[in-house]
Formats: structure tokens, sequence, C-alpha cells
């Protein structure tokens, strides 16, 4: 009972229940080492150059690693951003380290890395020396991944947004038929039960825990307080799926 599944656009979706979040929460709490993703580069993993005008905005160096890591994945039967990123090659160009240790202080490297290649591509940067230009076109390189995270990141938080907006509303829906139900079997106006702003407190803070629906101001001495549990079911059911109209 800590998941529960359902379809969406048909695909299969699990998502938690209430008891599996609290359990979670509970369980992240006693390990705060583990509550953590770790950092997730949001740049677009680009392609390798394949015509002279893209090659001239790359190094020597880049070219080089490109080449070898290009022949090391087809060796292996992988897909090179597995051997290596380009956002760790283009670490490697910026920083041209010079021993292991600080190879290994680049971010992604990873003690693997190091292991099987790292003497490879100290070997590379010392065959290609830096040439005049390269301090420009790695800058260039920089502006542009940092354009394109931007873009991505402004993106996501719109689409976020809208999503928010959608949940706040089918959740204000639902308490309003909730709030009717009660009205009809006490036989008492809607508003005697609940105000208008209340229900938008509640759609707008999404609580997932009693103590957080119970914190809303005007919760407690409501009506609606007999009905928290329910109140948190229909927050789940709208935020683990909401194009639901049940």
């Amino acid at each position: 009972n800590r998941l529960r599944q359902y379809s969406r656009q048909d695909y299969l979706v699990l998502a938690p229940t209430l008891r599996g979040r609290i359990e979670a929460e509970a369980w992240l709490a006693e390990h705060p080492d583990l509550a953590s993703y770790g950092e997730l580069s949001s740049a677009v993993e680009k392609p390798e150059p394949t015509s002279e005008e893209d090659a001239d905005q790359y190094t020597t160096l880049q070219k080089a690693l490109w080449a070898w890591r290009r022949r090391l994945a087809e060796q292996l039967g992988q897909p090179p951003y597995v051997i290596m990123r380009n956002e760790l090659m283009l670490q490697i160009a910026e920083t041209r380290p010079q021993t292991l240790d600080e190879l290994a202080a680049l971010p992604g490297m990873g003690a693997q890395r190091l292991q099987y290649y790292g003497e490879t591509i100290l070997d590379l940067i010392k065959l290609y020396p830096p040439q005049p230009g390269d301090e420009e076109k790695l800058a260039a390189q920089r502006r542009s991944l940092q354009r394109a995270a931007d873009g991505a990141s402004e993106r996501s938080e719109r689409l976020a947004g809208a999503a928010t907006v959608q949940m706040q509303k089918q959740i204000y829906m639902r308490l309003q038929e909730l709030r009717q139900k009660l009205s009809v079997k006490e036989r008492a106006r809607p508003h005697a039960i609940a105000g208008d702003s209340l229900l938008k407190a509640i759609a707008q803070r999404a609580p997932t825990t009693l103590e957080e629906l119970d914190a809303i101001p005007g919760f407690r001495t409501s009506r609606l307080m007999q009905e928290a549990v329910h109140i948190l079911n229909i927050v789940e059911a709208v935020c683990a799926h909401p194009q639901s109209k049940e």
C-alpha cells in the first residue's frame, strides 16, 4: 500500500500513496546523507562536429578527445557519451590538467574513468598544446551552453507553473464538491461548512500531512476538520494524476 498504479496517456505510472510518502519522509529524515540526488547537468549533449565550419568552433584538443572517444566507443560497442560526456571534455580543454590528481578533481571524472582513461587523456593533453584562439573558442562554447541551460530552465519553470495552477484548480473544484456534499448532509449552507478563502488556501498549499493541513489558518475551526483524511486523499489523487476528473 505504499505505491499506486494508474494509466496516463497510455503509459503505466507508479506514484506514492499518502502512506508511502509519509514513510519515505521518515526514512529520509533518518538518512539525511541519502536525501539528495546530487548535481545533474542541464546542458544539452551535442553531437560531434560534422563539418569544417563546426570543427572550427572547437580546439585541437577537443577534436582529439572526440576522435579518441569515438574509436573507443566503437571498440566497446557503447554510445560515446557513456565513455565521456561533452561537458567533461570541455572541462578538460578549459583546465588542461597535468596530473592524475588534477584530472580526478574534475566533476564527472570518477575513479573508474580515471583508472581506465586517465593516462591516455594526459597524453592527449601533452600531444595537443594550447593554440592561439583556444580561450575564445572555449569561452564561446561555455556561453552557448549557459544560454541553452537558461532556456531549458525557463521552459521547465513555465511548464511546472502551468501544471501547478492546473492542479490547484482541480483541488479547489474537488473541495467545492466535498463542501457541497457536506452541506446537503448537514443541511447547512456551503459557506457555513467552509469559506472559499479556506478552500483556495488548501488548494494552493496542497498539504500532504495532517500537520500541514492543520497549520492552514481557519481549518481547525471549520467543519471540514472532520474530513481531514479525505482532503489529504483528494490532494494526493490530484497531484499523482492531475488529469483525472474522478
